[in-house]
């Protein structure tokens, strides 16, 4: 893969990361602001949709375009992000069960847990240079 072209990858995992959070957020707002059963709460639930959808088209494209070192680092790193993921939003769960934390439901948290891949990229790729 030409440098530009990982390059043009990173700018769209970025901003289509970037879209989808902002959806979330957008989304749990607007939501807010409306009475329940309207026409507009069944569109702002789904807001967040299709900009999730493109996120998702991104990766895909950014694995099926990858030799098979970087795939390796690719599964590596969803290896170490999925379970992380999944041990957050337990643990925000079991706060919010608590009493604590109330302020975080797990709506707006899923779209953070996948910057977890973030760090857990970095370290498959330090791992193996």
């Amino acid at each position: 893969m030409s440098e530009q072209a990982k390059v043009r990858n990173q700018q769209l995992i970025l901003a289509s990361g970037a879209l989808t959070i902002g959806a979330v957020f957008a989304s749990s707002y607007l939501l807010e602001q409306q009475p329940m059963g309207s026409t507009e709460r069944l569109a702002f639930a789904l807001l967040p949709l299709p900009f999730s959808l493109l996120m998702l088209a991104v990766y895909v494209r950014l694995v099926r375009e990858a030799d098979e070192f970087q795939k390796k680092i690719f599964l590596e790193s969803l290896a170490i992000a999925w379970p992380a993921a999944m041990i957050l939003g337990m643990t925000f769960e079991y706060l919010q069960k608590a009493g604590f934390a109330m302020w975080m439901d797990v709506g707006r948290l899923w779209p953070l847990m996948a910057l977890l891949w973030v760090p857990a990229l970095f370290y498959s790729y330090w791992r193996y240079r």
